[in-house]
């Protein structure tokens, strides 16, 4: 009796051993898949004179300009899912923000407003873009439906 039980008394630490590294090669599996945000880079440069969007792989390769606009765009800002951009532009007068599909098609104007609207940033499950706006006089922070809506 003595001698099963200081055997499982050993085999206990060794199991719990175990579950743990395969919990944490499981773990680090699903840590190792990047997203699209995580191997394409969203940028702004004025290389080619006016301030424009631009994406690329992580390593620097494939650089790709997704904004053509003599105004053009600045702080690009990826949708969780990495399907869409949101960015400012003020290629309508005054700062506005924009979103487009992520190779640059279907821009889209989703602010509206006299005033200048920056900055914009996702919500973490993709259905809001918070944003700066001095429309009232103050800069303050808004938020509204990825659509542009509310």
């Amino acid at each position: 009796m003595k001698k099963s039980l200081i055997q499982s008394i050993t085999i206990i630490p060794f199991v719990f051993l175990l579950c743990n590294t395969f919990c944490w090669l499981k773990q680090s599996e699903e840590v190792a898949k990047p997203s699209l945000e995580q191997t394409k880079i969203a940028f702004q440069s004025n290389r080619d004179g006016s301030w424009e969007i631009y994406v690329m792989n992580a390593d620097g390769s494939e650089q790709k300009r997704l904004t053509n606009n003599h105004t053009g765009g600045v702080s690009p800002s990826w949708s969780p899912d990495g399907k869409k951009i949101a960015f400012q532009s003020d290629r309508d007068e005054n700062r506005e923000i924009y979103v487009m599909n992520a190779d640059g098609s279907e821009q889209k104007r989703l602010t509206n407003n006299r005033a200048n609207d920056l900055y914009p940033s996702w919500s973490p499950d993709g259905k809001k873009i918070a944003f700066f706006s001095d429309r009232d006089g103050n800069w303050e922070i808004y938020v509204m439906n990825a659509d542009g809506s509310g």
